[in-house]
């Protein structure tokens, strides 16, 4: 018997700008806030533990080249700009 737990890993995106889990979301299984690939459906919008870390690693690296550069951490803005800059060329191809 498989046992799943209130554990991350993909969820349903409550709000693009905050990306957070909708906690309103009927579980699934008893103990599961979480969606799960496969059960799911692929329509909503989700996050993930996966992509976020992904993203975690891309802006420390983008904060130590600005450290570099300038001597100092980006601002927020700066962080969505570069995100932005890169997104739109991403949206073209």
């Amino acid at each position: 018997m498989k046992i799943l737990k209130k554990i991350a890993g993909w969820w349903k995106i409550k709000d693009i700008e905050s990306g957070q889990t909708d906690w309103n979301q009927p579980d699934k299984q008893e103990g599961i806030i979480n969606s799960i690939p496969g059960e799911d459906t692929p329509k909503e919008l989700y996050n993930g533990d996966g992509p976020a870390d992904i993203m975690d690693e891309a802006i420390n690296k983008i904060t130590k080249e600005y450290q570099k550069a300038w001597n100092r951490d980006p601002e927020p803005e700066e962080i969505k700009a570069v995100f932005n800059f890169c997104f739109n060329g991403w949206k073209r191809r």
